[in-house]
């Protein structure tokens, strides 16, 4: 295994940063600062923050995306690369982790309230209260 070089990742780094040439698929830059925090460059150009930390089940290192470069800042992924980091070491798993936070997203998406349900809602009650059919829409 070649050894790492590591850099300060920033934002500005992670817009400059150099993109593989084929068939080399990625580069990944590890930071200075946070051991095990990486921004990895595609050969397509993409660039995503990622965390490399012990896998709960194996303890062998795996490697997790935490963002995309233009959705979390450089200062704020390497937070939540220590976030995970700290779970990981007590044993909790990131794909675990992700795989509950989808299914709140799940939820909370079908639990939404839609503007046609409360105007529903609205004109019902109006209904049951007695309102006279002309005034139930005012």
């Amino acid at each position: 295994m070649r050894p790492k070089t590591t850099y300060i990742l920033t934002d500005a780094f992670a817009r400059a940063a150099e993109a593989p040439t084929p068939p080399r698929p990625d580069i990944r830059y590890f930071d200075k600062k946070e051991v095990g925090f990486c921004l990895r460059v595609h050969a397509t150009g993409r660039r995503t923050w990622c965390v490399v930390g012990p896998s709960a089940k194996t303890n062998q290192p795996s490697l997790a995306t935490l963002a995309h470069i233009d959705n979390l800042y450089a200062a704020d992924a390497r937070n939540q690369a220590k976030h995970w980091k700290r779970k990981a070491e007590r044993g909790q798993s990131l794909a675990q982790e992700r795989a509950a936070n989808r299914e709140l997203r799940k939820v909370s998406v079908s639990a939404t309230i839609t503007v046609a349900k409360l105007a529903k809602e609205f004109v019902q009650n109006r209904r049951d209260i007695g309102c006279r059919p002309g005034t139930v829409y005012q």
